[in-house]
């Protein structure tokens, strides 16, 4: 099976599990509205739904795309070593992080031209930061950040919570299924 096929399959499942997370995310945004709201500090001014799962839903879709995005190029910069009896590795690059060294290798050693997806490129660098905001500081941020990340499209600060839209979601598995593709070509 070829690298397209399998990320086109891929693609399909991730499509259909996230057709159900959202259809889960709808139903237990309506359970959650009946839920009492209980202050567990007044003191430190946190409030929450005490049992609220809805909060985890789409961020775990970012990072399941993310982490989807991450071994696709890894195993398509592999599959490009091997067709092309490249001596360097992905590894040997160096860059920002690992989303411009994979671009960086596929385009500099593998000699790919992936122009048509720069788009689609720069929007996975957004799903990362996202990613990233999720990983490392539970979706929060501070300062300046919070209008830098107000204008990533799909994604809003409330306070200095990410809230990240359904949109959000739809057009980066579009954005990642677009570049990994041509990245696989």
């Amino acid at each position: 099976m070829q690298r397209t096929d399998l990320i086109t399959s891929d693609f399909k499942s991730l499509e259909i599990y996230f057709h159900k997370l959202f259809q889960f995310h709808g139903e237990t945004l309506k359970e959650e509205k009946a839920l009492p709201i209980v202050v567990h500090d007044n003191n430190s001014g946190v409030s929450a739904n005490s049992h609220g799962i809805s909060q985890y839903i789409k961020p775990g879709m970012v990072i399941d795309i993310y982490c989807f995005v991450d071994f696709s190029l890894r195993e398509i910069c592999k599959d490009q070593k091997a067709r092309n009896t490249i001596d360097k590795s992905f590894g040997d690059l160096k860059a920002r992080n690992e989303l411009s060294r994979f671009n960086k290798y596929l385009t500099t050693c593998a000699g790919l031209n992936l122009s048509e997806v720069k788009k689609s490129y720069d929007r996975l660098h957004e799903l990362r930061n996202i990613r990233n905001k999720l990983i490392h500081e539970g979706g929060h941020i501070e300062g300046d950040d919070k209008d830098n990340f107000s204008k990533i499209k799909g994604i809003e600060v409330h306070c200095s919570l990410i809230v990240i839209t359904d949109d959000f979601i739809r057009e980066q598995l579009e954005h990642a299924k677009k570049y990994l593709l041509a990245a696989a070509k």
